[in-house]
């Protein structure tokens, strides 16, 4: 399902194993890169109405569909999701 994705603006990196990163050929792997590469966020999303989006960065991302009564303001998942 494809879903519009902003950059999150001072998305910072907890942890990241670059070794992992480098085997599949991400390369230059530092944190800094890591963040501005993967953070990204729905803006129109209530979930993260508190985080500053640079809407000049976007991008179209796929994930699966899910949802239903209990589960959020969501319809899909950051588990699955692949840049288009």
């Amino acid at each position: 399902m494809p879903f519009p994705a902003h950059r999150i603006k001072g998305a910072r990196t907890l942890w990241m194993d670059a070794g992992a990163l480098t085997s599949i050929g991400y390369r230059d792997a530092t944190p800094e890169r890591f963040a501005s590469d993967f953070a990204y966020g729905v803006c129109e999303s209530p979930t993260f109405d508190k985080l500053d989006f640079d809407r000049d960065h976007g991008q179209t991302l796929t994930a699966e569909r899910y949802g239903g009564f209990g589960t959020g303001c969501h319809a899909g998942g950051a588990r699955v999701i692949d840049s288009a």
